[in-house]
This record gives structure tokens, sequence and C-alpha cells, in this order.
């Protein structure tokens, strides 16, 4: 679990209602970041690794608690991390919780509360936050390697061909293929196959700084995407991954695997200006082609 999930950001213009819960919270275990205002508080929640947990005050001077619901509402889409929004006020009335939980907030604590209360409330926002990333991390990745599925990492290759043009910076990628992965299912079964085809990720990821990103493109293509890499620098790290899954055999003896030497082929195609998505990955599927028909177990790069 990262560090953001552990955190509360609170926001109350009040020092010594921001001080008792302050207090409160450390004594449940979270780390709490405070704002004094709604300014600073939304300041805070634009930066990256914000928590996910905010308690804001209803009433405060510039931006309100509201306001700020209304405005995370609106931009929710902070790195696919939702904000879980409880709103404290000292508004009791039916009209105003409802106007409250209208302008975005999930949740709301009427002053005065005692600690059981705010605990609960914290926990069942935890449960739903627990329950979202979950969903999110299933929505992006791979079931059975654990690596980003196809729309996540053409998500990702996306925004570093925007970036790579914008700052005018190397990109290359690599798209690698099983070398007659269909002859494995077939000899050994389908139960090997998923080993292999998990084991080669384990072996990639193994190989890549840690910018870099990888993604099932579908069946046993994997497109494997190097921010910042020219072709000689590409073509230096996709050795090195055809290497190291080729080297060591399979060693699953439940899969039937044991005995299994795996090898792949890989072609790279590097970022020039104008190329579109489709256009990099077919010209990385060409290499991969001209990697295969020239005899497997090569890495080939495009024209």
């Amino acid at each position: 679990m990262n560090n953001s999930f552990k955190q509360i950001l609170i926001a109350d213009d009040d020092y010594t209602s921001r001080r008792l819960l302050e207090i409160r919270l450390h004594k449940f275990g979270y780390e709490v970041i405070s704002a004094c205002d709604g300014k600073e508080a939304w300041e805070i929640i634009q930066q990256k690794e914000s928590p996910n947990m905010i308690i804001l005050d209803w009433m405060m001077p510039g931006i309100t608690g509201v306001d700020i619901c209304k405005k995370v509402r609106s931009m929710d889409n902070f790195n696919d991390r939702y904000k879980y929004v409880i709103l404290l006020t000292a508004r009791g009335s039916k009209e105003d919780i409802i106007s409250g939980l209208d302008s975005g907030a999930d949740d709301y604590l009427t002053k005065p509360f005692d600690d059981t209360e705010l605990l609960m409330r914290i926990r069942a926002g935890r449960r739903i936050l627990d329950l979202q990333e979950k969903l999110q991390y299933s929505a992006t990745h791979d079931a059975l390697t654990g690596i980003n599925n196809r729309g996540a990492i053409i998500q990702s290759l996306e925004q570093q061909l925007s970036r790579s043009s914008r700052e005018n910076i190397p990109l290359s990628i690599g798209m690698l293929d099983i070398d007659y992965f269909k002859r494995v299912n077939d000899t050994h079964g389908h139960l090997a196959g998923d080993y292999v085809l998990k084991e080669v990720c384990q072996r990639i990821k193994s190989c890549l700084r840690n910018y870099d990103m990888v993604g099932r493109y579908g069946g046993e293509e994997i497109l494997i995407i190097t921010p910042g890499a020219d072709k000689e620098q590409a073509l230096r790290i996709f050795e090195r991954i055809r290497q190291t899954i080729g080297e060591k055999k399979m060693k699953d003896d439940a899969a039937d695997a044991a005995e299994l030497f795996v090898t792949v082929s890989i072609g790279i195609a590097t970022f020039k200006k104008d190329l579109k998505t489709k256009n990099l990955i077919q010209i990385a599927d060409t290499a991969l082609y001209h990697a295969k028909e020239n005899g497997r177990n090569q890495v080939c790069c495009s024209q």
C-alpha cells in the first residue's frame, strides 16, 4: 500500500479545531497533512502523491469545503486515484446535508462529533477506497501476468509520445513475441503455456529501468516502452531482455515446463516527429516480422 493511502489531508481555518482533529487522527494511527484554508488544501490535492482521504471544513475563507468538493469532482482524474471527501459542518439540517453531498462529498460529519463516529466514517471510506483501487488495478492489468493490459499500455504509449514530441526527447518501443509459443501449448499444455508467459514477463521486468513500461499487447505479444532511449540504447536494452529470457530454462515442474528453454523475437521502433501511436506500433510489428523471418531469437530494428 502506498504512503498516500495511510495519510489523511485535513483542512480547517480554525487552529483549535484543526489541532484537535490532528490529535484524534494521530491516535488512530494516521499520518496527517494539514491545511489552514481551502486554497492551501487545493494546492496539496493537486500534487501527484496527495492523500486520497480528505476531511474538509465546510466554512473556510476564500475557497470553502464545498468549493473544493466541486473542484475535485470536476477534475476527478488525479492519476486515476479516487479522492474520498468527508465534509465537516455545523449545519445539521437535511437540506444542508443534501447540499454538501450534492457538491461531491462522499460523507459528512456534523459538529460536534465523537471519536467513535469519526473513526467509523474513516473506516467506511477506507473500505470504499480499497475496493476502488482493486477495481482500478483489475481494469488496467492483465490477470495472468500482472503487467499492464492492452488498453493501459497503449494509453501509456500515447502519453509518452506526447511528451517526446513536446520535449524533443527520444523514445523507443519493442514488440516482443515468444518463439513457437503455440508449440509449447500443444506439447506441454496450457498450464505450461501460462507459466511460460508469466515467467517471460518476470524476466522482462528484471531488465527494465524504473521508468520503462511493459504491457500485454495480445496473446504472447508484449509491448515494451523505453522513454529516453534512442535506437542504439534501445537495442542494448532489448538485446539484454532477449538474452535474459533465453539463457535459463523454465523451471515449473507442476506445469511440466521444467526442461523448457524459451526464446523471443523483438522488433524495435524509434519515435520520429509526427508519428502517431498506431504508426509506431506498425513499425515495431514490421521489425518483429523481419526478426521472425530471419530465424527468430533475435532483435531487429526498424530502418
